[in-house]
């Protein structure tokens, strides 16, 4: 009977998209959508949005799935990192504490002591400074992202966050999602059809410092077995064994200096590698 209800409320949610494309659908639409994704590869997506009238591109035609930008301005980058360094937190542990900081950088103890790694900016933060506005409406942007998807794009989220070493020590790679799944190998489904763009704050290097990696070509329907899933339907997170198998020599580590940005298609295959630098931080 509950799951009957739950495809009655995603038919309905459908239906009010259809004629409201800004329509919010409800929770439950939202994780079914996901497992929608990992059964078929995307391919029920895609059929939903031809129902709906959605013109875009399919995602195969969007290259490997991502393009780097080189920093325009490193003055901005520079503003950004800071304003970011003291906006407010979401993260429950610390909800609406600003950045906690040890002299003139993060206090790496306090936070280890939380057992976090990633700590969540308040989007309200970001989005009330016209700088950052104005950054996130540059039309470098929103060409490049009209082109992939064909259609007029829409910003419809804006999140930052921080990036700490690990607090626990880890003997095999997805001993890291106990602490943030993200840090493990998966993929994005978050609305039926979507691109993101993300900008380092801080100069990622090496693989010491924690580089976002991407799997080239993984955003392509590929038949790909949903059983190679972990954590449950809703997880999508796949186990590191698996890719470095079958996936070694297509893993793109993303370096870049603060204020590099990469438009990518995160349907990929994609991780933000775990900090083995002490006393490190990475914003995105």
């Amino acid at each position: 009977m509950k799951f009957l209800k739950i495809i009655y409320i995603f038919l309905k949610d459908l239906s009010l998209l259809k004629k409201n494309i800004n329509h919010k659908i409800s929770e439950s639409s939202y994780k079914l959508t996901r497992i929608l994704f990992m059964i078929s590869d995307g391919l029920l997506l895609r059929l939903i949005s031809y129902f709906l009238n959605l013109k875009s591109k399919p995602s195969e035609s969007f290259s490997v799935g991502y393009i780097k930008f080189n920093a325009e301005s490193k003055e901005d980058a520079n503003y950004f990192h800071n304003q970011i360094i003291n906006s407010r937190l979401i993260n429950k542990e610390v909800k609406d504490q600003r950045v906690r900081l040890n002299g003139n950088s993060i206090d790496f103890k306090y936070y280890q002591e939380k057992n976090l790694m990633r700590l969540d900016i308040n989007s309200e933060d970001i989005l009330k400074d016209i700088k950052f506005t104005n950054f996130l409406l540059n039309e470098k942007w929103l060409k490049e992202v009209k082109n992939i998807l064909g259609v007029e794009p829409y910003i419809i989220g804006v999140d930052s966050w921080i990036t700490l070493p690990s607090p626990i020590s880890i003997n095999n790679y997805d001993e890291i999602g106990k602490v943030v799944s993200s840090q493990m190998w998966h993929r994005d489904c978050d609305n039926l059809r979507d691109i993101k763009l993300f900008t380092y704050l801080t100069d990622v290097k090496d693989e010491n410092d924690g580089p976002f990696e991407f799997i080239c070509n993984t955003h392509h329907f590929t038949f790909f077995n949903p059983f190679n899933y972990i954590m449950g339907f809703s997880g999508m997170r796949v186990g590191d064994d698996y890719i470095q198998k079958k996936y070694k020599k297509k893993i793109v580590s993303l370096y870049g200096n603060s204020g590099d940005s990469f438009i990518i298609d995160t349907r990929g295959l994609h991780r933000g590698k775990t900090i083995n630098k002490k006393n490190f931080y990475r914003i995105m």
